[in-house]
């Protein structure tokens, strides 16, 4: 993050009303209104009357021109590599995969005190998290990632790691071996207690 330049925000997901997107719009204004230079992408589409309502709020913030709508796309890594900060609002995400993808790019993620991004995000470690609806501790958690570029890059490094570590396509393999060498045995079992029987 250079300091004379905006930050680039990005939110990537489903835009629904339970995604949490409105803390996102609110923590921009927040942060302009406090003379931090920001700009927010949103990637990817939704409910489009609740689109409507955070293009409305977002000029009655008087913030409209510091927010993009990219649209969907299948694969957001490069709108990823050009943001300096991931956002994950979701109200209840039970798995964030779209958190791991950034993590797994080195960007820091700041998200949400809840659901499945709470097993994900190690707070002040992996990444940061902040307290669900509450727009100005999302827009403190965004600042402290451009102030403090010690923390970001031990974020960042940390973010990384883990996300191969716990999330990498040999640790899927590995979980899935595990349920097949279960499923295998629990068949096996199945099979000698019914021979037993007979």
């Amino acid at each position: 993050m250079l300091a004379n330049q905006a930050l680039r925000l990005i939110l990537v997901g489903s835009i629904q009303e339970r995604k949490g997107q409105i803390d996102a719009v609110r923590a921009v204004a927040e942060l302009t209104q406090c003379g931090v230079a920001c700009n927010l992408t949103f990637v990817g589409d939704g409910n489009e009357k609740y689109i409507q309502s955070l293009k409305s709020l977002s000029a009655e913030l008087g913030v409209a021109q510091h927010i993009r709508w990219a649209g969907f796309s299948n694969d957001p890594q490069a709108q990823f590599r050009e943001a300096d900060v991931a956002l994950m609002c979701s109200r209840n995400e039970p798995f964030g995969m779209v958190t791991v993808e950034s993590m797994s790019l080195g960007l820091p993620t700041v998200g949400a005190k809840s659901g499945g991004t709470v097993e994900i995000i190690n707070d002040g470690v992996t990444g940061l998290l902040y307290e669900v609806g509450d727009h100005k501790h999302l827009a403190k958690q965004i600042n402290q990632l451009r102030i403090d570029s010690d923390l970001t890059g031990r974020i960042r490094e940390a973010g990384y790691h883990s996300s191969y570590k716990r999330f990498g396509i040999k640790k899927h393999a590995e979980a899935l071996t595990e349920v097949y060498a279960e499923a295998i045995q629990s068949y096996r079992s199945r099979q000698s207690q019914e021979a037993f029987v007979r």
